[in-house]
């Protein structure tokens, strides 16, 4: 006798379907409505807009770019969300203006932060505006963190756009 006879016996759906369990469906139909997953992401992201503009003001350019990569909206396929995201981003980025400035921030990041910069700076090239300055940013980040760093930029599955 196999085990999968002990099982009670499920009954069939008049139509012939198979039914799908009821959290995955509810938590997908949230996400793709802009549920209260995204209005929490908004609400977080407003705040972080508010920090790295008060950041970028005082002249503190790691300070904007560590508090625009911290916390980026993965889970989410709201694509406004990620554009207003990436925007936060892109302004960080573009408050530090010189190659010297731009390596005193790079060279303050973390590995993982890098990673992630390298995925806003590959959507930035993507856009195709402001191209000189994302290939600047992509030429210290790869300095620092290495080739490797492109590899897992490609293979993380995690999506910034």
């Amino acid at each position: 006798r196999s085990l999968l006879s002990c099982a009670p016996p499920r009954a069939p759906c008049p139509a012939g379907h198979r039914l799908a369990p009821a959290a995955p469906m509810a938590a997908a139909a949230s996400d793709k409505s802009g549920g209260s997953g995204d209005a929490a992401r908004e609400a977080a992201l407003s705040e972080r807009k508010t920090a790295v503009t008060a950041a970028i003001r005082s002249g503190n350019s790691l300070l904007a770019v560590r508090t625009a990569l911290d916390s980026p909206p993965f889970g989410t396929k709201n694509k406004d969300l990620k554009t207003m995201n990436f925007d936060v981003v892109t302004a960080a980025m573009l408050s530090a203006r010189t190659d010297d400035a731009i390596s005193k921030v790079v060279d303050e990041l973390t590995m993982e932060e890098c990673d992630l910069l390298m995925k806003f700076i590959y959507r930035g090239l993507s856009k195709g505006d402001q191209t000189l300055q994302f290939l600047k940013w992509h030429a210290t980040t790869l300095a620092k963190a290495g080739p490797s760093s492109i590899v897992r930029v490609i293979t993380d599955k995690r999506r910034v756009v």
